[in-house]
């Protein structure tokens, strides 16, 4: 019983290559192909200007052996450049995963300026070229990087909708906080208005009562002064008026009227019947 192996992304090759004067410093190939031209327009598209000004080129070739996609990454301020090709059908994600991973490597295994390195001495590079461009040319084999991707993806897809949807809960949120404040604010305008009408209210009524108060005490004041004062004005006119009237003469001759002899003095009486003449038996 025989089994067919699953079609899936099969790797070519890998160059790592100094764009300054296109030196191929490591390769690993993964299967022989008999077109030389396919790493030669590699070469030539990773130090093009195009290439090192966009970071990242993919483009394709078509040879005698088929289609092939070519994926350039390109790394101006280390100066090096990564390019990897694929059979035709390979997605533009996997592709350019090879490159970085490559370009990961190279960083890790040599901290020299890489104007000072030569092919001879990234020879060491090639083995761990070629184990990730198997790595990433056969189905068969898992790709933990791309599944940490893919995880990462999704944990930030998943957050940036929890926080969506938290944003959305807080506009509702904020809304419902400024209807309860303006709610609140007009109900503190009425009670502000009921407390004043309240007040003057009141003060009305205190003033009232005051006024009442004031007017009873006036009343009571100006009868009692009619009673009193009044009563004692009327009773010494009335007396003045009813008393006899007497004219009596002083030792100076002045006649007085007086309603009472008794109230004269001693002398005045005595005058007055001294000066009156004896009465003669013939008048």
């Amino acid at each position: 019983m025989s089994t067919t192996q699953p079609a899936g992304p099969t790797c070519v090759g890998v160059l790592l290559i100094r764009l300054k004067d296109r030196c191929i410093l490591a390769e690993a190939f993964a299967t022989a192909t008999s077109d030389p031209l396919l790493w030669s327009d590699a070469v030539t598209k990773a130090a093009s200007p195009v290439a090192i000004a966009a970071g990242v080129v993919r483009s394709t070739h078509d040879s005698s052996d088929g289609r092939f996609t070519t994926f350039i990454f390109s790394d101006a301020v280390a100066g090096f450049g990564v390019a990897a090709v694929f059979a035709a059908g390979v997605s533009r994600r996997h592709g350019f995963l090879l490159c970085d991973s490559v370009g990961d490597l190279f960083k890790k295994m040599f901290v020299e300026n890489i104007a000072q390195l030569t092919p001879a001495a990234c020879h060491s590079m090639e083995a761990p070229m070629l184990e990730l461009v198997q790595q990433f040319g056969d189905p068969l084999l898992s790709d933990d990087r791309v599944s940490r991707v893919k995880k990462a993806v999704t944990e930030v897809k998943a957050l940036a909708l929890d926080n969506v949807e938290r944003v959305l809960q807080r506009g509702e949120r904020i809304e419902t906080i400024v209807e309860a404040t303006n709610e609140l604010h007009q109900s503190a305008e009425g009670f502000h208005r009921s407390s004043e009408t309240l007040r003057k209210k009141m003060w009305w009524n205190d003033m009232k009562g005051r006024l009442i108060i004031g007017g009873v005490c006036v009343a009571f004041l100006f009868f009692v002064y009619l009673i009193f004062c009044g009563g004692s004005l009327s009773c010494a006119a009335e007396g003045s008026a009813g008393a006899p009237s007497a004219s009596v003469t002083t030792a100076a001759g002045i006649v007085s009227t007086t309603s009472d002899v008794s109230s004269l003095p001693p002398f005045a009486s005595t005058s007055a019947n001294q000066a009156l003449p004896p009465l003669s038996p013939h008048t």
